[in-house]
């Protein structure tokens, strides 16, 4: 997969660096989404040049994205909100509370 990672906080925000990594395997409780399209937001921005690290701890290196679109591929021991189908899933947040969801297309909704 390919993957945004900041190795150092950056005033100027060049710092962040496009790298192949292996896919991971969800954990207890998440999931592995495909990403198709990721946003940048003013919050990423911050987290670069180093402005919420008194309040937010972030260990680096870090992944960065806080805004994505994608398909749910699997999950962790203990996922059960979600299943792995998503065809029709319009936008999840992983900040967020998902209150753009379609839940129409959703079958643990039905």
């Amino acid at each position: 997969m390919r993957a945004a990672i900041l190795d150092k906080y950056d005033k100027n925000g060049r710092e962040l660096q496009i790298r192949e990594l292996p896919a991971p395997e969800p954990g207890p409780g998440e999931v592995l989404v495909r990403v198709h399209t990721a946003g940048v937001n003013p919050l990423d921005n911050m987290i670069i040049r180093g402005e919420v690290k008194l309040i937010v701890p972030y260990h680096l290196p870090l992944t960065m994205g806080n805004e994505l679109v994608g398909t749910v591929e699997a999950l962790g021991p203990g996922a059960h909100r979600f299943a792995v189908w998503a065809p029709n899933a319009k936008y999840v947040s992983l900040v967020g509370e998902f209150n753009n969801w379609d839940r129409s297309a959703d079958p643990m909704e039905r």
